[in-house]
């Protein structure tokens, strides 16, 4: 799979931001100076978007992101494809309210039907750390679990396709050498290490599972993560926290409740120390995490 690395030294936002994790990509081909933003798929392959065709540009680009007018990472929300209209108002209600937990139940659901499925696995993770007991829980780990099933293809040995956001990886430069990618396709690409947790089979219970204890050890193992992400921030201390197949387990126990009790019974005491740090260390996120947010990305050296 494309690898996908945090490089862990400070950068330094466009407004004087505080500084950020700038993730590494490789395998991909050097930066064309003629195009404005070019767009990363796995194995290597790049589309390069032309800023003299209109089509072209508005299809991957912001309005006032190209050329060298600068982005601001947290209020770029003009990548279309990654707005459907299903989860407009939700859209909406998140930023006038970024811990309306029924918001994230709605849009966790409605995303699951969309190409920008990736966001159905982080809106329901997070409508659990919110509400562990929300009335919409079973819903929204049904949703999970049927992302995982549908939009993820397993070929043997260890060759794992996501579909998680739609087509490559839009990468937009900005004045002062900077260059972003939109959350969804980071959260995407990120996931390419859960080849082990899908060979378990991605309709079990140990198998979904498997993909949730993966993704939360590369938050801080690997680098994988976009750290100024407050859901980021949040799985980074449950693993750091030594809880994550517990956590892992129960974020998608619902749907899978015979498996969960049996699991829960006999892991009582994972379990209770878990919910117990869920207790002592509330998730309240100040912004929610959105499929268009911009983070910074850099190139590898030619």
């Amino acid at each position: 799979p494309c690898a996908l690395r945090a490089v862990r030294e400070p950068a330094t936002g466009n407004h004087g931001e505080s500084p950020m994790n700038t993730l590494r990509l490789d395998r991909l081909a050097s930066i064309a100076p003629l195009f404005v933003a070019w767009a990363v798929g796995c194995g290597g392959t790049t589309t390069a978007v032309n800023p003299d065709d209109d089509r072209s540009a508005s299809s991957h680009l912001a309005a006032g992101s190209v050329g060298s007018r600068e982005i601001d990472p947290r209020r770029q929300h003009e990548l279309d494809p990654l707005r459907p209209e299903s989860v407009q108002s939700t859209l909406a209600a998140l930023d006038r309210n970024p811990d309306d937990v029924e918001a994230y139940a709605r849009g966790a659901i409605a995303y699951a039907d969309t190409d920008v499925a990736g966001m159905t696995l982080v809106w329901g993770q997070t409508y659990r750390l919110l509400d562990s007991h929300g009335r919409k829980t079973v819903d929204v780990t049904n949703a999970m679990a049927r992302v995982l099933r549908e939009k993820v293809t397993f070929t043997p040995p260890n060759d794992v396709e996501l579909r998680f956001a739609p087509g490559a990886m839009p990468v937009l430069p900005a004045a002062g050498n900077h260059y972003y990618a939109p959350f969804a396709h980071l959260y995407e690409h990120s996931m390419n290490g859960i080849g082990n947790a899908a060979a378990l089979g991605l309709s079990t219970f140990e198998g979904a599972s498997a993909v949730f204890a993966v993704q939360t050890q590369l938050v801080c193992d690997d680098g994988a993560a976009v750290l100024e992400e407050e859901f980021y921030v949040a799985l980074c201390g449950i693993a750091q926290g030594g809880h994550r197949d517990a956590y892992a387990h129960w974020v998608i126990g619902p749907a899978f409740s015979t498996e969960w009790e049996t699991w829960s019974r006999a892991h009582s005491a994972q379990v209770e120390a878990f919910q117990r740090y869920l207790a002592s260390h509330p998730f309240r996120p100040t912004t929610a995490t959105r499929p268009d947010d911009l983070h910074p990305v850099r190139p590898p050296s030619r």
